[in-house]
């Protein structure tokens, strides 16, 4: 079961995280820990986590500029390289929705009878509505190449 938290937890958290703990604070909330559980456990902790992360700071090596200078490199390469990708998506989308297009009028101008022939082969249920389902599909396979190749353009 947890420990009812302390009405003054805000507090000592507040003087920890500005560095003001235990000089910079009043006697009566540097005497609060003592008494208080829940705020002795938090002042440990904090502590030995800031105490922790100071002493991380200061080994840390510092990398050579030759290596941050190749590392920006490959970044900014690899930046160029998603940008070209999604350009590179984007014109496919686009070729592909106006070749469709072309398709359809080559279609429409050569074959006067296609939409009969695809209704035939349709059952009969949908027979009627057969040339609004084309016009339908055909919008959504011209329309669609872009916005595929968009929606692949954000995620990369």
């Amino acid at each position: 079961m947890n420990a009812p938290l302390c009405p003054r937890e805000g507090e000592v958290l507040d003087a920890l995280r500005s560095g003001a703990w235990p000089a910079g604070c009043g006697e009566e909330l540097r005497a609060h820990p003592a008494e208080c559980p829940s705020c002795r456990d938090l002042v440990e902790v904090t502590t030995a986590l800031f105490e922790d992360r100071d002493a991380g700071i200061q080994q840390a090596p510092i990398p050579g500029s030759g290596l941050v200078w190749w590392k920006m490199l490959m970044r900014h390469r690899q930046e160029a390289m998603g940008s070209a990708r999604r350009t590179l998506l984007l014109v496919q989308g686009t070729a592909l929705s106006v070749a469709g297009g072309l398709a359809l009028l080559m279609l429409q101008l050569f074959v006067p009878g296609w939409t009969e022939l695809v209704a035939r082969a349709l059952p009969a249920a949908v027979r009627g509505a057969a040339p609004v389902l084309l016009a339908v599909v055909a919008c959504l396979a011209l329309a669609g190449a872009p916005i595929v190749a968009w929606l692949a353009s954000r995620r990369s």
